[in-house]
């Protein structure tokens, strides 16, 4: 394979890793924002659990309002229960694309190396010529010297 190609294959594997690259930022602001709602919900039930506690500690104690708050705290945590799935597929995406970015990462660095590698080789064997051209017009040199 001549190094063009090479050179065609990585700039369609950069492409693929740009676009792995945007997956994975999508799917992490995906799960940032269902854990923020996640995150959200359990700070509000915490919040009532302790209007609660306060009610009950406080004394006299107003029952509409303590079940008020336990219906309050009941909702909070059906949300909890239906949101909580979806954070932790969202975590299993963003895993899984950033395993498949990584990958598409290491793929460039592949044929970033292969052309290094193609270029070396390149370079050696013009050297080898330029060497081998020198030594035939040497050659060629000391035989007309010496058939003069």
């Amino acid at each position: 394979m001549n190094i063009n190609a090479f050179l065609n294959l990585k700039k369609f594997k950069e492409r693929e890793k740009d676009q792995m690259q945007k997956n994975y930022q999508a799917a992490v602001d995906t799960f940032e924002e269902k854990a923020t709602s996640l995150y959200n919900l359990l700070k509000e039930k915490e919040e009532l659990e302790m209007k609660i506690d306060d009610n009950l500690s406080g004394g006299m104690v107003d029952l509409s309002a303590i079940q008020h708050h336990q219906y309050a705290v009941q909702m909070v945590e059906d949300e909890v229960k239906q949101l909580h799935p979806r954070v932790q597929e969202a975590r299993f995406k963003m895993n899984e694309l950033e395993d498949q970015r990584n990958e598409a990462f290491k793929q460039v660095k592949k044929y970033e190396k292969l052309i290094e590698l193609k270029i070396e080789e390149h370079s050696s064997w013009l050297k080898k010529e330029e060497v081998r051209e020198m030594d035939e017009i040497t050659l060629q040199q000391y035989s007309n010297r010496v058939n003069r």
